[in-house]
């Protein structure tokens, strides 16, 4: 017997701005007429599950207790149920694509849609690790031979339980889509999507047209899913401005909206204040490298920081093909703020570069750090990232000492470093000195990109790097002509990384590195 249906529907955010969010609202649904809606259940078999989220993009309603749900219909929005904990969803066999979502497809407007999601169960420990790539950026079936190669390769036996990938999925080959997917589902976990600048239809009207081919594959422009206690929030903050009359791709900017803020603060009206939200995106909501553009900054990010206040949450983001971590202020009166973490890009520097003997591009980025991708671990409400540099001799810190007759200078770029870390410094013998962070090149990349013979894009250079320490060796620590530095670095966690350099001083200008 079919007992009455009862939704929990969470629309308290007005699309026109923040933030006050009553317990319920009538707004989206005086917005839709009378059957334009969606509903269906949430099964597991034959038997519906209650309390799973489902959200047309702004709305989101929990499911009754035999599994029920019903919410308006948005035409320009993709279905979507949100994961809950200890249950998955069905994968694509090939991609490892999860089937998450219901597309909204032509004609289908103003009148009902009905759609059942499909979960199983899962067993979800609280202490867990996801893949992280930021940019793989094929522009050619040659770079996809080397994400293959390289990146698929080394996490083919990953303990990983799932990996995410913050934008620019190609670059600007949406053709390339299809390869890209099949050769990273053989990782074999299952692979979630946000897009990038690079992944757009360029001949789109306006953002909302642009994403076309994005939802073909992936489902949902932004979504959510739950994995044990960690609530995942996907968002898309590239404003595309539409195909320019002459034909030629528009500009873009970085911003999340009102409909995506609409989103979230409804579903957070679902989720514990305690447990962490893990939030990823493609532009940075802040940089430090060019913090005044439209296009690498988010121009709304204080409203998304504002929603988390109180909150145990992290973001992530790429697009910049450099790393940095940044705190940023809530702006509520405290000194609470914001973990923010843009990665390091699986293309580096865009897959230019020398090519080692495999034939892979050396694709070093312009601040220094190797082409790469992270590892987020996380234990209940804890979280920390490690760096994974391709070329695993580069270790997660790279030593540089430049030697002259009257000066010895040491260099530690430690490539997933922040304002939270630290580097010392110590000759046989001698004190241990601080390494200052400074804000300037690096001295290897530096060089690289200034060879005449470089094998680089015209437009690449070396970039001010957010994680580069330096000191001036005092002369009688480095009296003999050789001696031996030991380099302690702590991580943005706290973590210890050490690293052994020989120095041999003469009367020689010489330059030494170290990967650590």
């Amino acid at each position: 017997m079919r007992t009455t249906r009862r939704n929990v529907l969470m629309s308290g955010v007005a699309l026109a701005g923040l933030m006050t969010l009553p317990a319920a609202s009538s707004a989206s649904q005086t917005a839709h007429p009378v059957g334009d809606y969606a509903s269906g259940r949430v099964l597991e078999g034959a038997r519906g599950i209650e309390g799973v989220l489902v959200s047309n993009g702004v709305d989101v309603v929990a499911s009754d207790s035999e599994g029920f749900y019903r919410l308006p219909l948005r035409a320009d929005a993709t279905l979507f149920a949100i994961k809950p904990a200890h249950y998955r969803f069905t994968c694509d066999p090939v991609t490892n694509l999860p089937l998450h979502y219901r597309p909204y497809r032509e004609g289908e407007a103003r009148r009902p849609m009905v759609h059942d999601f499909i979960l199983q169960p899962s067993d979800e420990p609280d202490q867990f690790e996801v893949v992280l790539f930021a940019d793989p950026q094929p522009e050619t079936h040659r770079h996809i031979d080397h994400i293959r190669d390289g990146f698929v390769r080394a996490l083919v036996n990953t303990t990983a339980k799932f990996g995410l990938t913050l934008g620019d999925i190609c670059g600007d080959n949406l053709a390339l889509l299809d390869r890209y997917d099949r050769v990273v589902g053989q990782i074999g976990i299952p692979w979630w999507n946000v897009g990038g600048n690079h992944d757009l239809d360029y001949d789109a009207r306006d953002s909302g047209d642009a994403r076309r081919t994005f939802r073909a594959r992936y489902g949902p422009n932004y979504y959510a899913f739950q994995y044990a206690k960690t609530l995942f929030v996907m968002l898309d903050n590239v404003e595309y401005a539409g195909v320019r009359p002459d034909g030629a791709p528009g500009g873009y900017r970085g911003r999340i909206g009102a409909a995506q803020m609409a989103f979230l603060g409804n579903l957070l009206q679902h989720w514990p204040k305690d447990r962490l939200i893990v939030l990823g995106m493609h532009i940075p909501l802040q940089t430090n490298w060019n913090p005044q553009s439209v296009r690498d900054n988010t121009a709304d990010w204080q409203e998304l920081v504002a929603l988390l206040a109180g909150r145990r949450a992290v973001s992530f983001a790429g697009h910049m093909h450099t790393t940095e971590h940044s705190y940023l202020a809530v702006n509520d009166g405290s000194r609470e703020t914001h973990h923010h973490h843009v990665l390091a890009a699986i293309s580096g520097s865009w897959w230019s570069g020398p090519d080692d003997y495999k034939g892979m591009p050396l694709a070093m980025g312009c601040d220094g750090c190797p082409s790469g991708y992270h590892i987020l671990s996380i234990d209940g409400a804890d979280y920390t990232t490690t760096f994974h540099a391709l070329d695993a001799a580069e270790g997660r810190m790279r030593v540089e000492v430049i030697t002259s007759e009257d000066a010895t200078d040491v260099f530690v770029n430690l490539f997933d470093g922040g304002p939270m870390s630290h580097v010392h410094v110590r000759s046989a013998g001698g004190e241990k000195l601080s390494l200052s962070r400074v804000r300037r090149t690096d001295p290897l990349i530096e060089a690289h990109y200034t060879k005449p013979d470089a094998d680089r894009r015209s437009w690449i250079k070396a970039e001010p790097c957010e994680h580069l320490g330096h000191v001036r060796l005092p002369q009688p620590a480095l009296s003999s002509q050789v001696t031996r530095l030991q380099i302690e670095a702590r991580d943005e966690y706290g973590r210890l990384l050490t690293d052994t350099v020989i120095v041999e001083h003469s009367s020689d200008a010489r330059e030494m590195t170290s990967h650590g």
